[in-house]
């Protein structure tokens, strides 16, 4: 994933768009593929085009290419979509899922990101009541 490495330090920067931009220019092999497209479903839901970010993680997740890694990332990024969108029911199983493939696949920071908007998806859904025991 070499190739990617630019990419990867210029989201670790913060700077998705330039990311984005570097991620369409180069030149990617048939091995990094998907890891690239995934980065790039990502980087698609950071600068605001959900609904191709959207289109590409879900054409993405059918695919029997994707490591369980890859696979919590199109499932946290379409809960974020789905969410930006307003829709809370339809994020929270992809949220689950993305945990749980970020477990499976020992990725931490991705489980614990998973969890965090679950948690707050979750508190933010209930009532004062119910959030209280």
């Amino acid at each position: 994933m070499d190739v990617l490495r630019t990419v990867t330090d210029l989201i670790s920067q913060g700077r998705f768009a330039n990311a984005l931009q570097a991620l369409d220019t180069m030149a990617v092999g048939a091995p990094n593929r998907p890891n690239a497209d995934v980065l790039r479903a990502e980087l698609l839901e950071q600068v605001g085009h959900h609904s191709t970010s959207r289109a590409l993680a879900e054409r993405l997740l059918k695919s029997r290419l994707l490591t369980a890694q890859n696979r919590a990332a199109c499932e946290f990024t379409l809960a974020r979509v789905l969410l930006d969108a307003g829709d809370t029911e339809l994020a929270i199983p992809h949220l689950q899922r993305a945990a749980s493939l970020a477990e499976q696949a020992g990725d931490f920071e991705r489980l614990c990101w998973s969890q965090i908007r679950l948690l707050t998806t979750l508190a933010e859904k209930s009532t004062t009541e119910a959030t209280a025991s």
